[in-house]
């Protein structure tokens, strides 16, 4: 088992048996966590030099003892909450839907348990962890024990956030962790390093014709406040830097780091032990690349099932679909309509995403019944439509278009 995937498997293990230990006693697992957590980041703290250059490139004062016991007993609140944070500013939500800005400050999951306790319907908007896919489904089964559903960001997540909006609820989305390097999105100043401007949950927020607000916590509590009226920019940025200047309040209180290594630290925490010890992480779901054999996904395009298959793939899991290299592609359509042409396509390999596309197929030949078969150099998939520069399949998509009702 490759460190990565054992850091997944002992990660669900720690967790359940602090989940055992919290169901007898949460106060000593608050306490102890919340020790454990101080003594690992102060022992951590002289082998961690990139964090402190972060850190000290901010001229911000982080105390090592209090970043870790607010780590440690965020991870308790999460398993069992047993603390009521001092709150202002929820009399805001209640009995509104709407969308909650917030980041990785003060003991974010007590804050999702005093919303829950106060009657707020809450879902939580989550990044992907690709691989350690046990240990975020063992988080949402442990915020889900508390009545707080959470789901993961990508094209199927849209759909769950507008029910749970229209029910008349409301959603927290972790702003500190949005990557600035993605295609589209806005850069925008954060404490040490940008982060990517939340315009397409401003964006979403005002489409669905709901609330905004923005949440900021630290060591004590958290305070709402609605994120002024404004075009959607603006109040994306007014978001950023609200959440920005609390982390400058209160530096110690602040994960410091992206949810994939902020997790890992805490298993490290957990044990006992100091984060170097664990195989560096990226900070960013982005960044991690997944190899992988006999990849493959069906489901239904223009009405037709589609079967995508690759022998391997080198990928990024982003918006909730592999982006990166595939090797030994073939992409079937079928139909239970015999004047609805049927095909399939395979290459050598593909560069891009899939199904939403773009993506660039090499050494392609192809196949459909009851006509001729091709070959060409290089395919494109793009808007759900393949474009070969004139070639017989563009033809054969075109006539299969119109045998769509």
């Amino acid at each position: 088992m490759t460190p990565r995937y054992r850091t997944d498997a002992v990660g669900v293990a720690l967790l359940r048996a602090c989940d055992a230990l919290g169901a007898r006693a949460p106060r000593l697992l608050r306490s102890l966590l919340g020790g454990m957590g101080a003594v690992g980041a102060t022992l951590a703290w002289p082998f961690d030099r990139e964090l402190r250059g972060r850190i000290a490139a901010t001229n911000l004062t982080v105390r090592p003892w209090l970043r870790g016991w607010c780590l440690g007993v965020g991870l308790a609140d999460m398993i069992t909450p047993v603390w009521e944070p001092a709150n202002r500013g929820v009399e805001l939500m209640v009995g509104r839907a709407g969308i909650m800005l917030t980041g990785h400050l003060g003991s974010w999951e007590a804050g999702g348990n005093e919303l829950r306790r106060r009657g707020i319907d809450l879902l939580v908007l989550s990044s992907p962890w690709p691989r350690l896919p046990r240990l975020q489904a063992e988080f949402a089964r442990l915020r889900l024990a508390r009545g707080i559903p959470t789901v993961t960001r990508g094209r199927d997540a849209w759909g769950t956030v507008r029910e749970h909006l229209a029910a008349g609820g409301v959603v927290a989305g972790l702003i500190d962790s949005i990557s600035p390097r993605r295609p589209g999105r806005r850069p925008q100043p954060f404490v040490g390093s940008p982060v990517g401007a939340p315009d397409s949950l401003v964006e979403f927020a005002r489409a669905e014709g709901v609330e905004l607000w923005v949440a900021v916590g630290d060591a004590h509590g958290f305070e709402v406040t609605a994120v002024p009226p404004g075009s959607d920019e603006e109040r994306a940025d007014h978001a950023v830097a609200r959440l920005a200047d609390a982390v400058r309040r209160a530096p110690s209180a602040w994960a410091w780091v992206r949810p994939l290594s902020g997790l890992v630290l805490a298993v490290g925490l957990v044990t006992g032990c100091r984060a170097p010890l664990v195989p560096p992480l990226p900070t960013d779901a982005d960044a991690w690349v997944v190899d992988v054999e006999a990849i493959r996904w069906a489901g239904t395009l223009d009405g037709a099932d589609v079967l995508f298959e690759a022998k391997t793939a080198a990928v990024r899991w982003r918006d909730g679909a592999p982006d990166g290299r595939f090797d030994g592609v073939a992409v079937s359509w079928t139909r239970d309509d015999p004047d609805w042409p049927q095909a399939r396509v395979d290459a050598e390999s593909a560069v891009g995403r899939w199904p939403d596309g773009p993506l660039v197929l090499h050494e392609v030949s192809w196949q459909a019944v009851g006509h001729a078969a091709g070959t060409t150099d290089r395919l494109d998939w793009i808007d759900g439509r393949w474009t070969c520069g004139g070639c017989a399949l563009e033809e054969l998509a075109a006539r299969r278009a119109e045998a769509t009702p």
